[in-house]
């Protein structure tokens, strides 16, 4: 049993990345990707506490971007990418801290507007929440809770950092088919995450899979552990379509939060180990191709 999805404290996981490759051992996973969010800073340590622990380790990222349709069809995508390395350097290293800028400077905007709809949160606060960690959308919600405007993280972002709500900010997305390049470039397996999350109904995300495929797309994610059996249907449709890997992982980020526990994917299924080594070598095969 593996698990191809999973955040940390890096980004809004409320392990460290230690501890993420500790639980995943009590679990009896065999192997563990790391896909934090827009950043690198969690691969090394939980890369070395893996080895120790035994467990087959894949350094992941999960890329936030933003795909604009042929069609007129636009929405929010996340990109994973798979067989990244802690020491990679040139245009995704320069990515991520675009990006780790951009998203402080959301955090700042979000506090803002809170304040002026009432709230007393100060971003020290969130900043304490993330202990160091790129600032997201958890962090603030966290600190709602913690500082009493909401009773739960759910409710703090349905009140206060859903769209539309007074604390929500869009913040700075990769074009979704230029992730991809930039994924292939760093030697990294690129898949579409989530598929069903993305509310583009099955027409766009097929639109969406036939675009990325032709930019060297290497899986999608229809294993994920939220997706419901139509949706894993239609993505397991869509990879034998364009010849992608059928990925999957439980998108755990701690107790308390949405989704499932470490190893645990849609439909209780498990992966196998096998997969791994086709991510990676996918991943080889297309740098070789850029």
């Amino acid at each position: 049993m593996i698990d191809l999805h999973c955040h940390s404290t890096a980004s809004d996981g409320v392990l460290a990345p230690e501890a993420v490759m500790e639980r995943a051992a009590r679990r009896g996973l065999a192997g563990v990707a790391l896909t934090d969010h827009d950043t690198l800073a969690g691969l090394a340590a939980a890369r070395a506490r893996a080895r120790q622990l035994g467990l087959r380790f894949l350094g992941g990222i999960e890329l936030s971007t933003r795909w604009d349709g042929a069609a007129g069809a636009a929405g929010d995508v996340h990109v994973l990418g798979y067989g990244v390395h802690e020491s990679a350097g040139g245009a995704l290293a320069a990515a991520c801290r675009r990006l780790r800028r951009a998203r402080a400077a959301r955090a700042r905007r979000m506090v803002r507007q809170l304040q002026a709809a009432g709230v007393g949160l100060e971003l020290e606060a969130v900043r304490a929440e993330a202990g160091g960690a790129a600032l997201g959308r958890p962090h603030v919600a966290r600190a709602l809770v913690a500082g009493g405007w909401a009773s739960g993280v759910a409710e703090a972002f349905e009140r206060w950092l859903a769209p539309g709500a007074a604390g929500y900010v869009p913040h700075a997305r990769l074009e979704t088919r230029a992730a991809v390049r930039l994924l292939r470039a760093a030697g990294a397996a690129a898949v579409l995450a989530h598929p069903g999350r993305l509310r583009l109904g099955d027409g766009g995300i097929a639109a969406l899979t036939a675009e990325l495929a032709e930019e060297g797309l290497a899986g999608i994610e229809a294993h994920w552990g939220q997706h419901s059996p139509a949706e894993v249907a239609l993505c397991l449709r869509l990879a034998a379509r364009h010849r992608l890997l059928a990925t999957g992982g439980s998108d755990f980020h701690g107790a308390g939060h949405a989704g499932l526990e470490l190893g645990e994917c849609a439909g209780g299924r498990s992966l196998p180990l096998a997969l791994m080594d086709d991510l990676e070598a996918t991943g080889r095969k297309l740098v070789r191709a850029v």
